[in-house]
């Protein structure tokens, strides 16, 4: 493991700084606000641990697809 992937691992296990919460302002009120942007949080940070970068791209455009239709 690299300082760098350490550093990105800890970023993602604070729900305000994770991409999730990014997009909600860097702001952690999603865990309650919304379930599915839950999910999808805590999916970012599994595949991120266990290194699967296809299952991060799939995360990645299920975000994009769920904020599009719920948050925009």
């Amino acid at each position: 493991m690299s300082i760098t992937w350490l550093r990105w691992y800890f970023e993602l296990k604070r729900a305000s700084r994770c991409v999730v919460g990014e997009a909600y302002g860097y702001s952690s009120s999603f865990v309650s606000e919304c379930k599915e942007c839950d999910e999808i949080g805590w999916r970012f940070m599994l595949y991120f641990t266990l290194h699967l970068s296809s299952k991060l791209e799939e995360t990645k455009q299920r975000f994009v697809n769920h904020w599009n239709k719920e948050h925009a």
